[in-house]
């Protein structure tokens, strides 16, 4: 779906934002919490205002540090 977004402009930014998180919640899942949080960060380059990706990427940071459980 990034692919198919390119070139990222102001038009396709909330389905950009939309594909890096889910694509980020996968990569969770996977237990691959690194490549997950760096899809989350990109989101987060598009809407840094958003509270709720702001909450899951500091989570994901906690999980990475090991001081919160997956």
């Amino acid at each position: 779906a990034l692919e198919l977004l390119m070139p990222p402009v102001t038009d396709n930014a909330n389905a950009r934002m939309k594909a890096h998180i889910r694509r980020g919640t996968a990569f969770c899942q996977l237990e691959l919490y690194v490549e997950g949080l760096q899809d989350y960060e990109a989101a987060l380059k598009i809407d840094p205002s958003n509270k709720i990706v702001q909450i899951d990427a500091e989570k994901i940071r906690n999980v990475i540090q090991g001081t919160e459980k997956s």
